[in-house]
């Protein structure tokens, strides 16, 4: 989740709304998002959490904006059962 940028935002007494070209605006800016997957990853193998990331079998992600002050990343981590490997 990226904070957007102030050019995303009117000015005066309206400084709290976003322009209407950037309401639904997809996040196209660097990084990219399997530099972003691969960062994570490994700082998750750095922290312990697994021994190496060749064991993760599935990644759903995506990269958008949030608010002013809104940023950084939601992990989810869920371990296979014997029915799922």
């Amino acid at each position: 989740i990226f904070r957007r940028p102030q050019s995303h935002y009117r000015t005066g007494a309206r400084w709290k709304e976003l322009k209407p070209q950037f309401g639904n605006a997809p996040m196209t800016r660097k990084p990219d998002l399997d530099k972003l997957c691969r960062s994570t990853l490994d700082a998750i193998t750095d922290a312990g959490i697994w021994a190496d990331d060749c064991q993760v079998t599935c990644l759903v992600t995506s990269k958008h904006w949030g608010d002013r002050t809104t940023q950084g990343a939601r992990v989810t981590i869920t371990p296979l059962t014997q029915d799922q490997s």
